[in-house]
């Protein structure tokens, strides 16, 4: 896949070459020269992995974050930030409406969605937390970017 075409599922699992359009350096989103598009595909997710991360051992998860610049392009259009927890996807429970300007959103799990409890330093650094992207609400939606951020104290 392209940049800049139909996202539909793809780069769903961290494959394909998706990813390369949407892992601009945090902060500095590259606003539109390269982005996935997922057009007019309700439902459609695109889901990235990422190896484990290594939170140090008596932390306190605070939330997980999954961050993301995404644009309504013509008309209106929404979508959902998403994790991949052991396998299977949560979405944020009400879609964010887009802009037609590119725009950051985000979205905090201060618990597991899969638990229901707070997050564990074992689950994050143990490769529970598989993956992070968006989910496709309706209309047709760009996104140039998109992390997760653990913090923790």
């Amino acid at each position: 896949m392209g940049c800049g075409s139909d996202g539909g599922s793809s780069g769903s699992g961290g494959g394909g070459t998706a990813y390369r359009c949407v892992d601009d350096p945090i902060g500095s989103p590259n606003n539109g020269t390269d982005y996935i598009q997922i057009r007019n595909r309700s439902g459609k997710e695109a889901i990235f992995g990422f190896s484990p991360l290594n939170i140090p051992s008596g932390a306190t998860i605070q939330f997980v974050r999954v961050t993301y610049v995404a644009i309504a392009n013509g008309g209106s259009a929404n979508i959902k930030a998403a994790l991949r927890v052991r396998s299977n996807v949560y979405t944020q429970p009400t879609a964010q409406a887009l802009s037609s300007t590119w725009t950051t959103y985000s979205y905090d799990w201060t618990v597991n969605p899969r638990t229901g409890v707070a997050w564990t330093v074992a689950e994050i650094n143990g490769g529970a937390l598989e993956g992070m992207g968006v989910y496709s609400g309706n209309g047709d939606e760009s996104v140039t970017q998109v992390y997760v951020t653990v913090v923790y104290r």
